[in-house]
């Protein structure tokens, strides 16, 4: 009984709420973090549909954010 209630449970949360999963590439920075790739894909995401007001705001953060990131490295 206990394993179908678990079975059941972790197939919703499969199908619901799905993990997203990051591609690693072995030219990647180390500083490159999984917030800042998916601030980089709302970037694009703004360029690619001519939003120019998003696109500047995710411009200005993930430079920020590269940084901040870079700077905590060295």
């Amino acid at each position: 009984m206990t394993n179908c209630f678990y079975d059941t449970i972790n197939a919703l949360f499969d199908e619901y709420l799905p993990t997203y999963k990051f591609k690693r590439h072995s030219s990647d920075k180390p500083w490159v973090t999984d917030k800042f790739r998916s601030l980089i894909e709302r970037r694009q995401y703004a360029f690619h549909t001519g939003n120019s007001n998003d696109y500047n705001k995710y411009r200005n953060v993930s430079q920020r954010l590269a940084k901040k990131l870079h700077a905590e490295l060295q």
